[in-house]
């Protein structure tokens, strides 16, 4: 390992090495500057909701959504995302959910230190390349320029995607460590301490692992390196290439081989899966990037807010002359790469920016089954080109006041572009709206609908998801030629927002529209475990218990581990009055989501309901521990308390009182009504001992053998009963519920209405009662709720 100190190579040590001045107060200024335009730029964003990608890697995923900073927490969050090796971004995504959950300005605010630690970065490697002697720039003081390149770069409108969309600071940081490591190679060369340069040299090494470790497009960093090294400190020698290639050779060669390590061994069977969703070949993506990059250096040029986006429609090139533009975009390419070749000798920092450039899109323009375009892409390829663009105006302009009004009045102009964009990245809605004017894709549709949700304009949302419906099923008919993956994906996305859609239209009131919508959804997804269990709640609101079940099978077995599936399947359960079942599926809901209220909730009232009393009681407890001011699971809890207390009192009185029958027909009663059928039968037989024709008790011991499944003695009881008082009311009713159970809904007909002519009107005791489900669809059912509805009353309706 060498060191620049000789002074014929690399000027002298006090120039361009680290001395005491390199963080002087002039740098400490712009250094100041930086921060303070970059905060004024992106500080729009902070307000911008989590959008695309942002979504699955961040909203959606668990792994990422630590609770604590440890190692196993930090670990699990890094590698949450099994399709792409960016451990570092991933880590750091959990940290700001410790800190911020799921807070959007936490994530932007980290995103904006990263963009200016970026910049500050730059404008010390800008300052080194100035002052090497072989750059060519000859600036008698670097740092002005260096400092207004990196404010051109840091200003520039094309780095908002990389800054203001969350997710891609897996960009932003590939950028920052990749110029961190540049800078600490250029201070290591140019050291006169060789302690010291072997430090910066680690360090260069450890950052370009963190480049590494953020995006895959930093691969290309050792090619960068070389060709600084060639340029900058061997003046293109090239007896130093051809002495030193086996060297070369070696480094890239290792530097690949931990790229294919991190890749994977089945590299090519990797490239060859990235098309298998495409709707282009790998000839037809490398021809349209010629296009693309052509189209990115007209973008640095002339960043208009009109010309930018987050989804580019760009068309695809089929062959040199389709469309005519492909031929010419390569000609271009290779008229730059010959300039810059030609220019290397005269003009060293122009020609390294130019191959800087096509070397860093490389990776993400060329052969590898990518999007097309994505303006983020261009964050490190414009880095150098400022720089250039910076070093020729000085070199040009005599004076250096006016050189630098003119960089300044550029980074105006291009201050004002990215501001403006800023402000759309603030505004999900506007951001997305933006998206849909330019770019005819369902996409931006779904997530402006999904925008609009959030912010509670269903009308707006269901419009935006039917759009973009529209569009995606007018794609799939109009397109028959699809590739089976990709039509795949299409469906799969359709299938999701027509279940989305279908929520809104629900919520909207729109219940048949919503019906309809689910059904179209399972036809492009049939495994939309959302889509079946929102089916499932629809039929059970609308008394359809039995269907509700079958399509929460259906929904459980699309994906076993919904909570919220269990939960409402329970709910079914003991809407039928499976209790038991009912609890199954209630513990099963905890065992997923152990901190979910409403299951706690649930489950303390089935509990109870089941006379498991002090258990009951302590689902009450956990539920309200998590939120301890539901008004309704309170006074669950007080009447738990209160069945106890009652129970206690009962017991009590029935051994102070053993003659009084009424103690124990009460406490059967309510032991009854909480499924202790057992001892409730118990008590029932030992008051009728002490009164055997108390009609009271008759009733109660045949509930309780209605309860037992014991329907023909239940029976027997309680005609009787019913013969000996004159058919009350309880003895009626109680019939008509026995009748209901065994689905007998002619007999249970007859005998409601018989309590209906004696005055019976407890209507919502009719409608919730769960022996009256099976009746509940006959026309006189229905006939008795739309008169009490319109206000008639019970003796009116004989």
């Amino acid at each position: 390992m060498n060191t620049l100190n000789e002074r014929n190579m690399s000027g002298s040590a006090g120039d361009a090495g680290l001395n005491k001045d390199l963080l002087g107060a002039n740098e400490m200024i712009w250094l100041a500057v930086l921060l303070a335009v970059c905060f004024w730029l992106y500080w729009p964003t902070l307000t911008g909701p989590f959008i695309f990608d942002d979504m699955h890697n961040i909203q959606y995923n668990q792994d990422v959504q630590i609770n604590s900073v440890s190692s196993e927490a930090l670990m699990q969050a890094a590698f949450s995302n099994p399709d792409f090796f960016r451990p570092l971004p991933m880590a750091t995504f959990g940290l700001n959910h410790f800190f911020h959950g799921l807070n959007t300005k936490g994530y932007h605010l980290v995103n904006i230190c990263i963009h200016f630690l970026t910049g500050a970065f730059l404008f010390l490697f800008f300052r080194q390349i100035f002052i090497l002697p072989f750059a060519g720039v000859k600036l008698k003081n670097a740092t002005l320029p260096a400092a207004l390149a990196a404010l051109l770069w840091m200003a520039h409108p094309v780095q908002t995607q990389s800054v203001a969309y969350v997710v891609q600071r897996m960009n932003a940081m590939a950028g920052m460590f990749f110029v961190l490591t540049l800078l600490l190679y250029l201070y290591a060369r140019t050291s006169p301490d060789k302690r010291r340069a072997h430090i910066l040299f680690g360090l260069g090494v450890l950052s370009a692992f963190c480049a590494l470790a953020s995006k895959e497009n930093t691969l290309v960093l050792p090619v960068i390196i070389l060709l600084m090294e060639w340029f900058f400190f061997r003046d293109l020698s090239q007896s130093w290439l051809t002495g030193n290639w086996w060297k070369i050779i070696l480094g890239l060669a290792a530097f690949g081989a931990l790229a294919w390590m991190a890749v994977g061994e089945d590299a090519v069977g990797m490239l060859s899966e990235t098309y298998a969703s495409r709707e282009f070949s790998m000839w037809e993506r490398v021809m349209t990037e010629w296009r693309v990059v052509v189209w990115y250096i007209s973008l640095l040029a002339a960043p208009l807010p009109s010309r930018m986006t987050l989804l580019h429609d760009f068309p695809i090139s089929h062959s040199l002359f389709s469309p005519w533009q492909t031929l010419p975009a390569l000609g271009i390419i290779i008229a730059l790469i010959v300039l810059a070749i030609a220019l290397a000798k005269k003009e060293r920092l122009i020609s390294f920016a130019i191959l800087w450039f096509f070397i860093t899109l490389a990776i993400e323009s060329s052969v590898i089954g990518l999007e097309l375009v994505f303006e983020h892409r261009l964050y490190v390829p414009s880095m150098m080109l400022a720089a250039a663009l910076v070093a020729l105006a000085f070199r040009v302009i005599a004076k250096p006041m006016v050189a630098s009004l003119l960089i300044l009045c550029i980074t105006a102009a291009f201050g004002w572009s990215a501001y403006e964009r800023n402000t759309l990245w603030g505004d999900g809605v506007a951001l997305m709206q933006d998206c849909a004017v330019k770019s005819p894709d369902g996409r931006p549709y779904y997530n402006l609908g999904h925008t609009q949700l959030i912010k509670g304009d269903l009308q707006a949302a269901a419009e935006s998801y039917r759009k973009g419906l529209q569009i995606d099923e007018h794609r799939l008919d109009s397109q028959p030629d699809l590739k089976p993956l990709r039509k795949r994906l299409i469906q799969h996305r359709m299938g999701v927002s027509y279940t989305a859609y279908s929520a809104i239209l629900y919520e909207m009131g729109n219940i048949e529209e919503a019906v309809q919508g689910y059904y179209r959804a399972l036809t492009y997804k049939p495994d939309s475990d959302l889509a079946l269990n929102n089916l499932g709640l629809i039929m059970a609101k609308n008394g359809k218990l039995q269907e509700a079940v079958e399509y929460y099978e259906k929904s459980l077995a699309a994906n076993p581990q919904s909570a919220e599936t269990m939960a409402n399947m329970g709910d079914a359960q003991v809407a039928l009055g499976n209790l038991e079942k009912a609890k199954g599926f209630y513990t099963q809901a905890l065992s997923v989501d152990t901190d979910s209220f409403r299951v706690h909730a649930s489950m303390g009232k089935l509990l109870i309901n089941l006379g498991e009393f002090q258990q009951g009681l302590d689902q009450f407890a956990a539920a309200l521990a998590i939120d301890h001011q539901d008004q309704e699971t309170q006074n669950d809890l007080l009447l738990a308390l209160r069945i106890l207390n009652e129970i206690e009192r009962l017991e009590d009185a029935i051994q102070t009182q053993p003659n009084q029958p009424a103690n124990y027909f009460a406490l059967a009663k309510l032991l009854g009504r909480y499924n202790k059928t057992d001892r409730a039968e118990q008590l029932c037989l030992q008051g009728l001992e002490k009164a055997p024709s108390d009609p009271n008790g008759l009733n109660q011991l045949a509930k309780v053998r209605m309860d037992q499944g014991r329907y023909d003695e239940a029976e027997k009881l309680l005609l009787e009963t019913a013969r000996v008082l004159g058919e009350n009311i309880p003895s009626l009713y109680n019939l008509a519920c026995m009748y209901a159970r065994q689905n007998k809904k002619q007999e249970a007909v007859k005998y409601l209405k018989a309590a209906v002519d004696k005055g019976f009107g407890s209507w919502e005791l009719l409608q919730t009662d769960p022996d009256m489900a099976n009746i509940r669809d006959t026309e006189f059912v229905k006939d008795l709720m739309r008169q009490q509805a319109g206000g008639t009353s019970a003796t009116d309706m004989g």
